[in-house]
């Protein structure tokens, strides 16, 4: 546990990360951002294009900074994540062990699960948690993975081959590594404590680290139980106790809560020891500065060797989840897209578009129009030096200017044409009570 730096009117706020002392934001900047984001100043792109990041989000990047170093390759990568290429689009850094990147990536993941999963409905979802050895070697992770995926493709393989309504089960699961010294293994929950106890291959405790691979997924179980799959994994491979966990969708929960709330809680990159603490789900929780001094961060090393093997492989990303399609079907073929909502135009739009069919019969047929900038200026409310002539000429709750515009141009052309435009059927609110109720 970090003990708090003092802090004084003349002092900084510090963190310090395995005897290193980092500036922290000072609290009012931090309570500033907070009250902006939280009050709608920003617009949705411009928010993409701020770098900044929460108090406890950026104390988790300033930690793996500090673990690797100030000149190590992936600490410059995510010290330049959200930064303005030359087409002035924020670039990511891929590290997944980066707040940003996971975040904009976990955005992206619950999208496509979505996608992938909701149009099955809570009652043929599932949440799959399965615990796999313990391993004093972090090399031996993506071996784990590879074989241990094979494995529980084979076992819907099998079942398949018995029982075709096995064809329609599928997955889509994320890898979670987890860090102890083999002296903490006494301290987890009961339920693990078991499972690690036969998982664990290790006789002496010597205070040497442990890397434990487990992988959460979501399960569409098509015509299946949850105890028949539960089954399947067991008489396979994992019949150690509590190594199959699988759990309902909640009920009383949306389809898509459900599944946002499960990948969320499958890409969380911690490298802490007590991330699963109750007190941020609490609605009374206030994560500050006092209390970001007391998160109990995985020794230096671990962090550091955690941090190369995420980025290891040029997808670091694509190598922490995985899918098993239904009758070895890919993404593409199982996904349904979410169908856009088609917005009636509102009687604004509609008057634009026809605004805008007018002016273009009206150039079309080489007519020169004595309508100059100047003009269009004033009908707009606004002189040459950009201020306003006091009118509201808001365009969503005042289209008086555009109906004006409108006369103007079907005026002049019905002078330079023999026959005149069509009338007017746009319905355009006319006079100055003109209102947003109206439009």
């Amino acid at each position: 546990m970090q003990s708090p730096t003092t802090n004084t009117a003349k002092c900084p706020p510090m963190w310090n990360f395995w005897g290193q002392d980092v500036r922290a934001p000072s609290v009012g900047l931090t309570t500033l951002r907070a009250e902006l984001m939280a009050k709608g100043y920003f617009s949705y792109h411009e928010k993409k294009k701020i770098p900044g990041l929460t108090l406890g989000m950026l104390q988790h990047r300033k930690a793996v900074e500090t673990a690797l170093g100030w000149y190590d390759d992936i600490s410059k990568r995510m010290r330049d994540c959200g930064s303005l290429d030359q087409w002035n689009n924020p670039s990511e850094c891929k590290v997944p062990l980066c707040p940003r990147c996971m975040m904009l990536k976990r955005g992206r993941e619950t999208a496509e699960n979505i996608e992938l999963f909701a149009h099955q409905g809570n009652d043929k979802l599932v949440f799959l948690t399965l615990l796999l050895p313990l391993t004093r070697h972090l090399d031996d992770i993506p071996k784990l993975k590879a074989e241990h995926k094979l494995k529980i493709r084979n076992a819907l393989k099998y079942q398949a081959r018995k029982d075709p309504r096995w064809k329609q089960v599928y997955m889509k699961g994320y890898w979670e590594i987890e860090h102890y010294l083999d002296t903490e293994l006494d301290e987890v929950g009961r339920n693990k404590k078991i499972a690690t106890s036969m998982l664990n291959p290790y006789v002496c405790a010597v205070g040497a680290s442990i890397w434990h691979l487990h992988c959460h997924a979501i399960v569409a179980l098509g015509d299946i139980s949850m105890e028949e799959l539960k089954q399947a994994l067991r008489a396979k491979a994992y019949d150690i106790p509590y190594q199959v966990d699988i759990e309902p969708f909640e009920s009383h929960r949306g389809v898509e809560d459900n599944i946002k709330s499960i990948t969320r809680y499958g890409m969380k990159f911690r490298i802490e020891k007590d991330f699963k603490r109750a007190e941020p789900f609490d609605p009374d929780y206030v994560f500050d500065m006092e209390a970001s001094h007391k998160r109990s961060w995985w020794p230096k090393k671990a962090v550091q060797e955690f941090a190369r093997l995420l980025c290891k492989s040029r997808a670091s990303f694509q190598a922490t989840n995985f899918w098993i399609g239904p009758d070895g079907k890919k993404k593409n073929e199982v996904r349904l897209k979410r169908k856009k909502i088609l917005k009636a135009p509102t009687k604004t739009e509609v008057l634009h578009q026809d605004i805008d069919k007018e002016l273009d019969w009206y150039m079309d047929d080489g007519i020169s129009s004595d309508l100059s900038e100047s003009d269009v200026h004033v009908e707009l409310g606004v002189s040459d030096d950009g201020v306003s002539s006091g009118i509201n000429k808001n365009t969503v709750y005042d289209t008086n200017w555009l109906h004006q515009i409108a006369e103007k141009v079907r005026e002049r052309h019905a002078q330079s044409r023999s026959s005149p435009l069509p009338p007017d059927n746009s319905g355009s609110p006319t006079g100055p009570q003109a209102g947003p109720g109206e439009l």
